[in-house]
């Protein structure tokens, strides 16, 4: 095979190529090879397959696709559009069929790139008003040949350029009376984008007030008048023309156009239709001023002066400049009543314009009749509760003219002080504008004048006399607003006290009172003369009964209706020692140990007195009886041993004591004591553990009772005395065991160490504390479950853990999320706006959080309502009683912050008390809280309900001068920041 291309010799075996070989053509070739060797008697041969892969040379220049290559893009393409993509094709393969490609010619600028995909594409900004078309060379090589094609871009064209107007301005000034299609002035503009094209064909359009009566021809720009032109209703136009290429490019010019006067308006007479009324006297002097016309031209210049003349008349002329009618002759309205006269307007335009007015003269009567009252004198009774605006009476005077002089006009013109009084101008009732009072002043006299409309007006006068009638309407006033008096409790039957006494302002028939005693004095201790109004003691007193009387006492008139007052009589008794000193108890008993040093307390006394002091308190004790031996004494109250004692000698002693007050004469009572001696104490005290759990609010701890220690003593008859070994000045412990804590607790874990002694023994425990800050992001995601008939010692000893266990093993959390942060009897939960609502005072409040699982951040309260509501069942099962959740109070308040703000329900934690619940081994400590709601107001509002519209903090400057002030969140408060 192939024997034109290879041979191999024979001898050897090497294969040679006889001719050059072409990849291109053929790549691969197979040969057989035969192998024989000489043998003499028999010849053996083999055969192998040869296979020969050509590898390639560089031998092969690229070819491009196209010689030349054509395309377009539009000027405003970005830099990176591509514009067009050439190929090529290398027959070589591999590293010998990579080609690189250049922009060799004709990309001076550097506009156009290439990269090595063979895509021509813009490299920096175009404009085919500088350069329509490229011609670039793209050299194309592989390593060892290259090969070169044209590419030409046109370019073509975008809206980017703006049409240029000729002229910023256009004046021209043209008359009013121009006919329509008048040519007044043409625009230009010219646009520099591809001639011919939409970009670069501009039409024009005009814009501004009176536009609609020019017409501006779209293409050539030419303005004509579209209306007939009316220089009195516009004078001047300015119009803003705009020329606007196909892409919507434009430029302005501004059309300035004045219109100029042509005399086409007659003068107008101000008057309404022409026609001028007015009034002159029949008693008018010649040369006396009638009237003036005016009329007005709006024309401008000599086409707007007016001259005035007048129809020839005997008895008027007028000026013709001015346009005053003047009178020439005497009136008389006898004969003539209304005088008409035709005036003329005449402008001095070419031509000259004329108009015509009527002036109508009326001639008025002259005011010689004086008006005449119907009464010279008016007498009139008024009741002084009479109502303010209401007629008392009328007056009414008449003249013997007509017209004006005959119509009057009422005025008081004397009398009436401080405006009690008003008369009607026009029809002479008189009332009142102000009360009268018969106390004040019982009568009154007024002078009114009734005046014509004449002119000069003629007047005459009345005499009017006011009687005021008297009314009940003075309350009886006491001599002082209260009294007050000491009286002892012994005082005698009939004794006088006080005497109260009333006053009233109203007239004999309304002024006469009686005395009563309405109040205060349920038991009729006392009794009051209904004339005099002295007041005696009616019954005997007791001050230990009733110590101090408030008696009312009543005064009323005779009036119809009647009136009354009322007065406090304050009656304090004073003591008198009438009463013996009381033990509290009737009889005492004690116990000592034999053991006890002298100034053991074995008891303390206490007594009382129904007696006030000095009668009463201090008390004096003194042993009367059974203290022969001296064992005992009395100190403050306190009965002390003076020594110890031996109960082999004597086990028992009875004592008789008495108590003395401190009144004159002294008083005194008596008890009897027991006192058993016993043995010594046998047995040290045992403290009992105690375990003390604190919530504090907000690290705001407001200190106080936090739990009570206890300790169990054999001997029955031990007192135990309490003290504190560690934490001192932080905790504190009183003698029985109570535990107090001061203000500010910080948060964490504290070992207390607590003595008790006996007498005898002392006895060292420990209490566990701890302190758990409640936050108010806590509180914000509570809930608060009520429990039926529960008590909090009931919940907590007993209930607790069942209800966190059920909440575990359903929710899947830790014991430690879930968070009891407050226990308390619901009715400490509602505020006082809401305690409307049922609530019963046996029911409990727990105050629950929950963290979420894995996590440090807690539950949504909703999130939690919802889960406890689906736990329920479970809940009530484990604690035994019915519950409810209570999370959104809003729910039941109907829209209590109206369209100014939305409700949200919140929790007020109360910081400056605490509750403290003791129990026999435990105490629970938390803060008080109230379920309230708030309205959260919208922007522009401020208050409880949203109702007020929120003010600048900063108006006025509440701050000192060196401060600036800045309003802060909540629209009420501000800083002052230096």
């Amino acid at each position: 095979m192939y024997p034109h291309l290879f041979m191999i010799e024979s001898e050897t075996g090497w294969i040679k190529n006889l001719v050059k070989l072409d990849r291109e053509t053929v790549d691969y070739y197979e040969l057989e090879v035969i192998a024989k060797n000489k043998g003499k008697n028999v010849k053996l041969s083999g055969t192998a397959v040869v296979k020969i892969n050509i590898t390639d040379e560089n031998d092969e220049p690229p070819k491009f696709s196209q010689d030349v290559y054509r395309d377009s893009v539009s000027e405003d393409k970005l830099p990176g559009t591509i514009v067009t993509t050439i190929s090529t094709t290398d027959r070589d393969t591999g590293k010998n069929a990579q080609v690189t490609y250049y922009i060799s010619q004709g990309n001076d600028l550097g506009q156009f790139s290439i990269n090595k995909e063979g895509q021509v594409y813009i490299y920096s900004s175009l404009d085919r008003e500088d350069r329509s078309t490229y011609e670039l060379q793209v050299t194309a090589t592989d390593g060892a040949f290259i090969s070169r094609a044209r590419v030409i871009v046109t370019i073509t064209d975008a809206n980017d350029n703006d049409p240029i107007c000729d002229s910023p301005v256009y004046p021209t000034i043209m008359p009013e009376n121009v006919a329509a299609g008048t040519y007044v002035i043409q625009v230009h503009a010219k646009d520099n984008d591809e001639r011919g094209s939409p970009n670069s064909r501009v039409q024009y359009t005009i814009e501004g007030k009176g536009s609609h009566l020019f017409n501006m021809h779209a293409s050539s720009g030419i303005l004509t008048t579209e209306k007939k032109l009316d220089r009195e209703t516009m004078s001047e136009f300015h119009f803003v023309t705009k020329a606007i290429d196909g892409g919507g490019r434009y430029c302005t010019s501004d059309i300035y156009i004045d219109l100029t006067d042509v005399n086409d308006c007659p003068p107008k007479f101000n008057e309404d239709n022409g026609s001028i009324n007015v009034s002159v006297s029949e008693a008018a002097q010649t040369n006396m001023l009638v009237t003036r016309v005016t009329a007005v031209d709006s024309d401008v210049g000599m086409n707007r002066k007016v001259r005035y003349d007048i129809k020839k008349n005997s008895l008027f002329d007028i000026d013709k400049i001015s346009g005053i009618i003047m009178l020439t002759g005497k009136l008389d309205r006898e004969q003539v009543e209304t005088h008409h006269i035709t005036v003329y307007a005449i402008d001095q335009g070419n031509p000259r314009l004329t108009s015509t007015g009527t002036v109508n003269v009326k001639v008025t009567d002259i005011n010689d009749n004086p008006p005449q009252f119907e009464r010279v004198r008016y007498d009139v009774m008024v009741s002084e509760n009479k109502p303010l605006d209401v007629e008392i009476e009328r007056l009414i005077a008449t003249s013997k003219d007509t017209g004006l002089n005959a119509k009057m006009k009422y005025t008081i013109l004397t009398g009436n002080r401080g405006g009690l009084f008003k008369i009607n101008e026009q029809n002479g009732a008189l009332s009142l504008s102000s009360s009268l009072d018969y106390e004040h002043n019982r009568e009154y006299f007024l002078t009114v004048e009734a005046e014509d409309s004449g002119n000069p007006p003629l007047s005459s006068t009345a005499a009017v006399r006011i009687t005021v009638n008297d009314w009940n309407d003075n309350k009886p006033v006491f001599g002082q607003s209260q009294y007050s008096v000491i009286l002892k409790e012994n005082a005698l039957i009939e004794k006088t006290v006080q005497q109260i006494q009333a006053t009233d302002a109203d007239g004999a028939s309304n002024n006469k009172i009686t005395y009563s005693i309405t109040g205060g004095d349920d038991n009729g201790h006392f009794h009051i003369n209904s004339t005099t109004g002295i007041i005696k003691v009616n019954r005997a007193l007791d001050l230990e009964t009733i110590a101090q009387y408030l008696i009312e006492v009543t005064a009323r008139d005779n009036g119809k209706p009647q009136l009354s007052s009322a007065v406090i009589l304050n009656i304090k008794l004073t003591d008198y020692n009438d009463n013996s000193p009381r033990f509290t108890k009737s009889n005492y008993s004690a116990v000592v140990q034999e053991n006890m040093d002298a100034g053991f307390q074995a008891l303390t006394f206490s007594a009382t007195d129904a007696d006030l002091s000095p009668n009463g308190p201090p008390f004096m004790y003194k042993i009367f009886e059974g203290n022969e031996e001296k064992k005992f004494t009395i100190e403050n109250g306190m009965l002390l041993t003076t020594g110890r004692f031996n109960r082999q000698l004597r086990d028992i002693y009875h004592l008789k004591v008495r108590v003395y007050d401190n009144g004159t004469p002294i008083l005194y009572s008596e008890t009897e004591v027991v006192v058993r001696i016993i043995n010594e104490s046998a047995f040290a005290p045992k403290l009992l553990p105690l375990v003390l759990n604190i919530m504090s609010y907000e690290d705001s701890f407001p200190g106080g009772i936090i739990g009570r220690v206890k300790a169990i003593d054999r001997d029955i008859y031990d007192k135990q005395t309490f003290d504190i070994v560690s934490h001192k000045g932080i905790f504190n412990i009183s003698e029985n065991g109570t535990i107090t804590a001061i203000s500010g607790l910080d948060d964490g874990a504290y070992i207390l160490n607590i003595s008790v002694f006996d007498g005898k023994f002392t006895t060292y425990g420990t209490v566990r504390l701890n302190v758990d800050d409640v936050t108010k992001e806590m509180v914000n995601h509570a809930v608060t479950v009520r429990f039926k008939n529960m008590l909090p010692e009931q919940f907590l000893k007993t209930y607790r853990e069942k209800f966190i266990k059920v909440i575990q093993r359903v929710l899947k959390v830790q014991r430690a999320d879930v968070l009891i942060l407050a226990v308390q009897p619901a009715a400490a939960s509602i505020s006082a706006t809401r305690k409307r609502r049922r609530v019963s005072d046996a029911d409990l409040d727990v105050l629950v959080a929950l963290k979420k699982r894995r996590s440090s951040n807690l539950l949504k309260r909703r999130s939690l309502y919802r889960k406890l509501n689906n736990l329920a069942p479970d809940l009530e099962l484990a604690v035994g009683t019915d519950l409810t959740l209570i999370h959104d109070v809003c729910e039941h308040d109907k829209n209590p912050c109206g369209d100014n703000g939305h409700c949200v329900t919140d929790m007020d934690f109360d910081t400056r008390h605490i509750n403290t619940i003791i129990m026999e081994n435990e105490s629970f400590v938390t803060g008080k809280y109230t379920v309230v709601s708030r309205c959260k107001c919208k922007e522009k509002f401020m208050g409880p309900k949203c109702l007020k519209p929120a003010r600048d903090p900063c108006i006025p400057n509440p701050c000192p001068k060196s401060t600036i002030c800045h309003p802060k969140k909540q629209p009420w408060l501000h800083l002052c920041v230096p």
